[in-house]
């Protein structure tokens, strides 16, 4: 027997959760028997509340098999138009303990949205990439960037971002050095310096994917905050006087000035020093973008400023924000970079013979790139 099931979604909060109905289609199939379930992907993620009571029953009584992330905007030409993941479980047989699930990544199926047509197939790719996903799931493949086996409990987040490692040999020399260039045009731009020079600080050449890399936890590294909202503030559009700073947004790019505050007005520890690291933290086209802030500041409530636990120069910094984009894939609207679990997460980075992080190496790595003279001299 098999259930196919696309319930109903929740608009409010007195709806039936959306696993009620897997759990009622499953109580309908034979033992053995399997629902494929499109569901909101907070079915997935949720590790408090009803839904992982849900989840606990679930497990209970029947085996997750498989979970795989849907695109983003599957639902574009709906009302719903929320992010999905599809559950595929096996009714009646309770979920073993050492058994593992199979997370796919199915974010990207080649379909892009055209305008008075919505979704469509313009380059001729879904066949493939769905041949692909259907082999990949048939065979339980480990595949980087893809796919994963876990072992997962009822109160862990069910889904590929969680788990997945990140292949940071998809970054190169001209990744790092955008960075850099974006960076150096804002403060042309916003009269920060004067001149920009595209000559690297050194002309060596340096192998950054030659180094070993290895992951740390996020909070080992890191402390993080967050800032205002606009609610708590008085913006000016202008810089009124000198007392007057930056109050900042999340944005894709470095148009994140929301206007200005007085310093006066805000409690110290909501302003932030410049050189300081801040991530859009909400938002399905600015969450986990990263910006390195060349002057004093105010964040508004969606930005999370990253602190280093050890004192880190610019170079570091502006290294730092590829590895966190990087990463950009295990985050959508239904799962943002909150703190805890952005503190929870990996990130990796070029080590040293002990294991640390080897500063030195990545800054020399950086001083090799054009437009590093640019900003030597901060």
């Amino acid at each position: 027997t098999i259930g196919f099931l696309n319930p109903p979604y929740k608009s409010k909060k007195s709806d039936r959760e959306e696993l009620d109905f897997l759990l009622n289609n499953l109580s309908a199939i034979k033992k053995g028997g399997c629902c494929v379930a499109i569901v909101p992907f907070n079915c997935a993620v949720a590790t408090s509340g009803e839904v992982l009571d849900r989840k606990k029953s679930l497990m209970e009584k029947h085996t997750i098999e498989a979970i795989m992330t849907m695109p983003e905007d599957l639902f574009h030409n709906s009302k719903v138009n929320v992010v999905t993941c599809i559950f595929v479980i096996t009714a009646h047989i309770p979920h073993p303990l050492t058994k593992k699930t199979w997370f796919g990544y199915w974010r990207d199926d080649g379909f892009v949205k055209v305008k008075n047509r919505g979704r469509v197939d313009l380059y001729g790719k879904w066949i493939s990439i769905k041949n692909q996903w259907l082999s990949s799931f048939h065979n339980k493949d480990n595949i980087p960037n893809q796919s994963i086996k876990r072992i997962v409990k009822c109160e862990n987040e069910w889904c590929a971002e969680a788990y997945m490692e990140t292949d940071y040999s998809r970054l190169c020399n001209v990744d790092w050095t955008k960075t850099i260039r974006k960076f150096v045009a804002h403060q042309f731009a916003y009269n920060i310096i004067d001149d920009v020079y595209k000559k690297p600080v050194n002309e060596a050449i340096v192998n950054i994917q030659s180094a070993k890399w290895k992951s740390f936890k996020v909070n080992n590294l890191f402390e993080l905050s967050r800032g205002l909202s606009s609610g708590e503030v008085e913006i000016s559009e202008f810089k009124d006087n000198e007392t007057y700073i930056p109050y900042l947004r999340p944005s894709n790019n470095y148009s994140i000035y929301n206007g200005y505050v007085s310093n006066l007005d805000v409690n110290e520890k909501f302003i932030f020093p410049k050189f300081t690291l801040i991530m859009g933290n909400t938002g399905a086209g600015s969450h986990t973008y990263t910006y390195l802030i060349a002057e004093e500041f105010v964040p508004n409530n969606n930005l999370t400023v990253i602190l280093p636990k050890r004192l880190l120069n610019i170079f570091h910094k502006l290294f730092i924000i590829n590895i966190i984009e990087h990463n950009r894939y295990r985050y959508n609207y239904g799962r943002i970079p909150s703190n805890e679990r952005f503190l929870d997460s990996y990130l990796s980075f070029p080590v040293k013979e002990d294991g640390h992080v080897d500063w030195d190496y990545i800054e020399k790595f950086m001083k090799t790139l054009p437009y590093s003279s640019s900003i030597e001299k901060f």
